[in-house]
């Protein structure tokens, strides 16, 4: 039992709730109206103002008597009524259970506040924290579960669901746009930004996923590229792909700064080793492929390429031709051996255009390697 002064007439076994701006030794304590969570219930002593009146307080795990409205039968929910007393109708948060029955002639039913699936924490139902068997949550509002830690699955949940710990690692959910705020920022404890991951959007051919800022990834920059590398001096950013094959590959890019100015791309994808090379004039773009071509198979070049010039050999220096395409894959050869054509011919090493591509084919009649590089805007 707690003791309180009473700051109004109370009957014995009435939910109480502490007086607004009481500056009485010990609080004053007044009913609980409907719907309002409570301090604890009263003894079974009726008292008058200002007499010294026993409380059961919230939380004791022994059961205690407090009267209610109506009949209740074992094991319900009971809810604040009106002058401290409990109903089984809801009326804001069910604030105990009834570990007995009642009667309309003895309207007094043992209860406890050691609900049997839930309890309410502070004065307000919202924002709330609920603790039921399996699950501590915690609520914005009636319905919006912020977090929750779930005891059956281990689960974790923040961030009204979209951040998730569990068993398969952590899911953070955010926007599909890459223009959308960063999903993920890691700072120092000085809130010094030091690496961004960010939301990748799938049509988005230049999208950042991954980004570590210049002064704090020189070791990763020195591995990479085998030299030193002065403090803040380069930054990585991770590149994601569009469709798979299509003519953004993912990339790994080493930038002279954190903007991403004079990127170069040193992550070989697809057999194609990329290169960005940017600056305020614009950006110009290579790749690099290796592959064998069996009879009659061919390569092209990404779709959607500005105009450049490229080269072309198979075999070992077997047949070459060197050559410049427009934007719409019109190829004019400008070298080239004696068996290499601008024409899909039979016993050539063909580069031609082909639906609006430079095709590089192999008639050649056996299977050879191939060497091919482009280098466009």
């Amino acid at each position: 039992m707690a003791t309180y002064t009473a700051g109004s007439d109370l009957l014995p076994f009435r939910r109480v709730k502490l007086l607004a701006g009481s500056t009485e030794s010990p609080y004053e304590v007044v009913y609980a109206g409907a719907g309002e969570l409570c301090i604890g219930v009263t003894g079974p002593n009726a008292v008058v103002y200002g007499e010294m009146v026993e409380v059961v307080p919230i939380g004791q795990v022994e059961a205690f008597f407090v009267e209610a409205t109506v009949v209740i039968a074992y094991g319900e929910a009971l809810y604040g009524d009106i002058d401290g007393l409990v109903t089984n109708l809801p009326q804001g948060v069910a604030q105990l259970v009834a570990v007995g029955t009642n009667t309309e002639e003895d309207p007094a039913v043992p209860a406890t506040f050691r609900h049997s699936d839930e309890f309410y924490s502070d004065v307000s139902p919202n924002p709330r924290v609920e603790i039921t068997k399996t699950e501590i949550a915690g609520y914005s509002d009636a319905t919006t579960k912020e977090f929750s830690l779930n005891a059956a699955t281990g689960k974790a949940l923040a961030g009204a669901g979209a951040v998730k710990l569990g068993a398969n690692g952590i899911d953070i959910e955010t926007s599909t746009s890459y223009e959308a705020a960063r999903a993920i920022d890691f700072k120092t404890a000085l809130g010094a930004l030091v690496a961004s991951i960010f939301a990748q959007q799938p049509l988005n051919a230049d999208n950042n996923v991954l980004s570590l800022q210049a002064s704090v990834c020189d070791f990763i920059c020195q591995a990479l590229l085998g030299a030193t590398v002065s403090p803040g001096g380069l930054a990585v950013t991770l590149i994601g792909a569009g469709v798979v094959g299509d003519d953004y590959p993912p990339s790994l890019a080493v930038s002279s700064d954190d903007s991403g100015a004079s990127r170069q791309n040193l992550l070989t994808a697809f057999g194609i080793h990329r290169a960005d090379y940017s600056d305020s004039d614009g950006t110009v773009s290579e790749f690099r492929k290796s592959i064998s071509l069996a009879d009659d198979a061919y390569l092209d070049l990404p779709a959607g390429l500005g105009g450049g010039f490229g080269v072309a050999m198979i075999g070992d220096a077997q047949e070459y031709a060197q050559f410049v395409f427009s934007s719409a894959g019109a190829v004019t050869l400008i070298a080239q051996s004696a068996n290499s054509a601008a024409s899909d011919t039979d016993g050539k090493l063909c580069v031609f255009g082909s639906s609006g591509v430079v095709r590089v084919k192999n008639r050649l009649g056996s299977e050879l390697v191939a060497l091919i590089g482009a280098t466009f805007k």
